[in-house]
């Protein structure tokens, strides 16, 4: 579904030249969870983020279903990345004026798919669903995140890209997360960039990365 093609990203900083990513070719799988991992700084969020359209790549492309997509003008990337991608950022990136089931159907109101009911029923499988009606003020780190989860899922989305979701949880949620994210890996491809080793060893793929490299 999704390939990227020799890919670089680079950031200057005056004559200075950083390599975020360097040469990097993968083709993921039509489903399944898909691990990005290695140390910090070893350019995991850049090519989650340049996979989904998030960055352009400097050099390289990325295709979708064998289209150009990296090089469409934002507009169109916006425009599929609302209807087909969802997105947990290691930030919650909540609406404060929002409760937390207003926040988890964003996206699906803005895609124009999904249902109140798919809502509901994944705040309730997060452990929220006595919560929906707070506001992020009101919930503790791990309850946003999870609120943030059930806002990417909820739209249904064909690919979902997660950085560090579990990073704020504590085991028994990070189980649950995790549960969730693996059952949405059996319909479609789940992205998730990690250090943690626990995840890899359930990924049906593993894309590790050292220095901007694949490994």
């Amino acid at each position: 579904m999704l390939e990227a093609r020799d890919v670089w990203l680079t950031f200057r900083d005056g004559g200075r030249e950083t390599h975020a990513l360097q040469s990097v070719s993968v083709t993921l799988p039509p489903k399944g969870l898909i691990a990005i991992f290695g140390p910090s700084g070893s350019g995991k969020s850049s090519l989650l983020f340049v996979l989904s359209g998030l960055r352009r790549p400097t050099r390289g492309e990325v295709t979708l279903e064998g289209s150009p997509f990296s090089g469409r003008p934002e507009a169109e990337r916006a425009a599929i990345r609302e209807r087909r991608f969802g997105f947990v950022f290691q930030r919650h990136y909540l609406l404060e004026y929002l409760t937390a089931r207003e926040n988890a159907r964003l996206c699906a109101a803005l895609a124009r798919s999904g249902s109140a009911d798919r809502t509901d029923e994944l705040l309730r499988r997060l452990g929220l669903e006595d919560k929906s009606g707070r506001r992020p003020s009101k919930l503790s780190g791990g309850e946003r995140q999870r609120v943030a989860v059930a806002r990417a899922l909820a739209h249904g989305p064909a690919v979902i890209f997660a950085d560090e979701p579990t990073a704020s949880l504590d085991a028994e949620n990070r189980s649950c997360v995790m549960r969730i994210l693996s059952e949405e890996a059996d319909r479609g491809p789940v992205v998730v960039a990690t250090h943690d080793e626990a995840i890899v060893r359930d990924a049906a793929m593993t894309i590790r990365l050292r220095d901007g490299m694949v490994a």
